[in-house]
């Protein structure tokens, strides 16, 4: 550190000289009440010094005693708490006065709360804590008042940064809940802070939903009819979903994803019957739909629902977050909704939800018909379950 002091000893009586006292001036009256007592009073006792630090070099350091407050007259300075950036002051303004405050209330020294660091060339003019003692009674109140004000315009700013912090917090989050929710939502908060949160193995049940003879509609209408018509029909499948508990997996054309996690008592026995409920209702809705727009005769829903296992985490990598559920119980669910034929109602439920569903406490008005058996990918052969009796 470069201690300048000794070329100024041919002004240290008149704090007039030089674009540093300027700097001070204008300080003095922005900030303090009479400025030119003060001024006239730094200018007799002379106890202030001018210093300089190089880049990087400490000004003072956190749990130091506050014997001084600075003013920067040029450079920047950085406050550093933690390892953390909390501000950076540039020239004009106070630094460490608040510690200094402390101290000049007479009762113990107070403590640096922070380290100040030179961020590039720094000059600063010093007030030494002694300063004060010499002030008359009147001087010190004016002197006491102006640390005030400059404290209390830090922490009005300081209330305008979290304001504004919470809302970029609150933006974010509501950004987040357009592509994630419930767990999945806190696997992507913990990606965003570059934390990874482990796979784990969860019971599930899985809905595929598909518009069946979409793609052939869609192939001799406009780009904007396709959108529109499949936003009012995707759009009503996610509102009931979110609206009992699930959380959307995914979207695939006209296809919606969607997961409950039923990996606690209580949720064994509410979800079950409720996702299947939730299922009859959306083929209700979405064929009302259809038909008021005339094509109840081209497109109809279908809706798959099985209940198992499956891995659930974050399966993307550093540059792209996808939190999504992976077994082959997830891929047996689509096997549900993509199986053919004559007969089948909307709604195909597996028998292991059927089980879980039968085993429940849960109220119902439906009961289930008999099966049928199809065939599916592979040759594998599934047993379908159709809800009955509410719709």
């Amino acid at each position: 550190m470069y201690d300048r002091c000794s070329l100024k000893r041919n002004c240290r009586h008149d704090p007039s000289v030089g674009y540093e006292m300027d700097r001070l001036k204008k300080f003095l009256d922005h900030y303090c009440p009479n400025s030119s007592l003060i001024w006239d009073a730094i200018s007799r006792l002379g106890l202030w010094d001018i210093r300089e630090f190089g880049p990087d070099e400490i000004v003072c350091s956190k749990g130091e005693s506050a014997d001084a407050c600075w003013l920067i007259l040029s450079g920047q300075a950085e406050i550093v708490a933690n390892g953390k950036s909390i501000a950076f002051r540039e020239a004009g303004e106070l630094l460490g006065e608040q510690a200094l405050l402390t101290t000049l209330l007479g009762k113990k020294w107070g403590l640096r709360s922070a380290d100040i660091v030179a961020r590039g060339p720094l000059q600063l003019l010093r007030f030494d804590a002694a300063l004060q003692e010499k002030f008359n009674h009147e001087e010190r109140a004016a002197w006491s008042l102006t640390l005030a004000a400059v404290i209390n315009e830090k922490l009005e700013e300081a209330t305008r940064q979290r304001a504004a912090l919470r809302r970029s917090i609150l933006e974010r989050e509501t950004l987040l809940t357009r592509f994630a929710e419930g767990d999945a939502l806190a696997i992507v908060r913990k990606a965003l802070e570059d934390t990874s949160a482990p796979v784990v193995s969860r019971e599930v049940i899985v809905w595929f939903s598909d518009i069946a003879n979409f793609s052939t509609w869609a192939s001799s209408k406009s780009p904007e009819e396709v959108a529109g018509l499949a936003r009012e029909l995707i759009g009503r499948q996610i509102n009931a979903i979110r609206a009992v508990g699930g959380f959307i997996d995914k979207l695939m054309g006209d296809g919606v994803m969607a997961v409950w996690f039923i990996d606690t008592g209580e949720r064994r026995t509410k979800f079950p019957t409720v996702a299947v409920e939730c299922a009859m209702g959306v083929s209700l809705e979405i064929n009302r739909f259809l038909q008021s727009e005339g094509l109840g005769s081209e497109l109809a829903i279908r809706i798959g629902l099985h209940a198992g296992r499956a891995s659930f985490g974050d399966f993307g990598s550093q540059q792209r977050i996808a939190v999504t559920v992976l077994s082959h119980d997830v891929n047996m669910a689509s096997r549900y909704e993509q199986a053919k034929a004559d007969g089948l109602h909307p709604v195909r439920v597996s028998r292991q939800l059927k089980d879980l569903i039968e085993s429940s406490t849960s109220p119902r008005k439906w009961a289930f018909a008999q099966p049928v058996t199809v065939q599916v990918k592979h040759g594998v052969e599934i047993e379908i379950y159709a809800p009955q009796g509410s719709n």
